[in-house]
């Protein structure tokens, strides 16, 4: 939000706001369990009106509720695509032993109208 907001017409940022952007990046490349908050004030400054980044709208307290963190976000996020790959996976393995049972009984119906078809060749011939 940092950037898409102090961007120029040809995408770059003034100086400064480049160096603030820098230091945004890398606090969140070495803590990624920061929570936004605790981002923009050790960027920043503790903010006690509102947010910088959010507006005029955005209070500390609002982002300081019991809201889940990105790192609990990126987990439960990775647990459920877990589960979800692993319950896909149980689907294709029962839909893959429903198409074996098919494909034996289809052989055995097979077999069987072979076998009647050899008997009433053979009664016809005799």
């Amino acid at each position: 939000m940092y950037f898409e907001t102090r961007k120029t017409k040809n995408k770059t940022l003034e100086e400064a706001a480049a160096r603030k952007y820098d230091q945004i990046t890398e606090v969140r490349r070495s803590q990624p369990s920061i929570s936004t908050i605790d981002l923009i004030e050790t960027c920043f400054k503790p903010q006690k009106g509102h947010v910088i980044c959010f507006g005029g709208a955005v209070k500390p307290k609002d982002l300081r509720s019991s809201q889940p963190s990105r790192a609990e976000l990126m987990t439960k996020f990775q647990q459920q695509r877990d589960e979800d790959a692993t319950t896909f996976t149980n689907r294709i393995d029962e839909q893959q032993k429903y198409i074996n049972e098919l494909h034996v009984d289809h052989q055995r119906a097979m077999d069987e109208l072979k076998d009647d078809h050899r008997r009433e060749m053979n009664t016809i011939q005799v």
